[in-house]
């Protein structure tokens, strides 16, 4: 559902570090189940890294007890609709993309293999991965940028296989804001929002 990253400071290739890694609390939300994923690297003893991934275990039925969770986004959706928006990339999405991602990360869940095992999950196509596209932006953004930086990554759709996908950013002062849209504006995958600061 979510994603948000931290780094206080850059990591060299070589520093070693110490990773943690642990579950939030769970929580009832109208679809399900929703928890977060804590993956933490240490240098020294500090916290220089930090991510949290929000996932969302679905129920079969709403469950009546609980309050609707609205998920985070933007007022509009609809990059191209927008002043100030600048196309980066048009990216064509091939339908073995999700096993080859697959392979590398080891994320096997049947949705990502192809579109016979996605189905009964509910997909008329398999999906790529929520993480190849929040990373596929980030590429062809070139960002971060700054040593120091948080990011929080809201996805809405996933991006069926295949698919054609366009990346656009809106650049302020010490922040930047990706979308990640079907080829045509009508879908929205993906939003993004990076600040930059070289002490977070």
């Amino acid at each position: 559902m979510a994603q948000s990253v931290v780094q206080t400071e850059r990591i060299a290739p070589q520093q070693p570090v110490t990773l943690r890694a642990y579950t939030t609390s769970a929580q009832q939300a109208h679809r399900g189940t929703q928890f977060g994923l804590v993956t933490e690297a240490l240098v020294d003893g500090r916290i220089v890294w930090r991510a949290e991934t929000t996932a969302l275990a679905k129920n079969t039925a709403p469950n009546p007890d609980s309050t609707r969770t609205p998920r985070p986004g933007n007022p509009s959706d609809n990059a191209a609709a927008e002043p100030g928006w600048d196309q980066l990339a048009i990216v064509d999405v091939p339908e073995p993309l999700g096993r080859r991602y697959a392979a590398i990360a080891g994320d096997l869940n049947p949705i990502h293999q192809h579109a016979l095992l996605a189905r009964p999950f509910g997909f008329p196509r398999a999906i790529i991965h929520g993480t190849w596209t929040l990373a596929r932006g980030l590429a062809a953004a070139a960002l971060p940028s700054t040593a120091g930086y948080s990011l929080e990554a809201q996805f809405r759709k996933p991006v069926s296989l295949p698919s054609t996908i366009a990346i656009s950013i809106r650049r302020e002062a010490q922040c930047d804001a990706l979308r990640i849209n079907s080829s045509d504006g009508s879908i929205n995958h993906v939003n993004i929002r990076i600040t930059h600061k070289e002490q977070v």
